[in-house]
């Protein structure tokens, strides 16, 4: 994984980049007016995929019930992870708050 002050290659990223982060915070901005939304990274669920390529993987956050944010591109932000520009979406709502889902093929 890069420095936070680069931007990591999305096309790289691992499970295991991830791995270290899981229950802390991480801070995703939508391109639209809105403030940013604390998302806690709450697991990350591998899948197999095809030989010669990287493992398919995503990463489920639980937010705040309010305020809930639609599908779409955000910026996610870590303190050690750097700056991320990612396809969210929105992947259930409980007592808990909104479950997001962040995949990466």
């Amino acid at each position: 994984m890069s420095e936070p002050s680069e931007r990591p290659d999305l096309g790289s990223v691992t499970p295991e980049d991830f791995q270290p982060a899981i229950g802390q915070t991480f801070e995703a901005r939508p391109p639209a007016p809105g403030g940013p939304l604390p998302l806690v990274l709450a697991g990350i669920r591998r899948r197999t995929g095809p030989l010669g390529f990287r493992e398919p993987f995503s990463l489920e956050f639980l937010g705040p019930r309010r305020p809930a944010y639609g599908q779409g591109m955000y910026r996610l932000s870590h303190p050690r992870l750097g700056d991320l520009e990612v396809l969210m979406v929105p992947a259930g709502v409980s007592d808990a708050g909104v479950s997001y889902e962040v995949s990466f093929g």
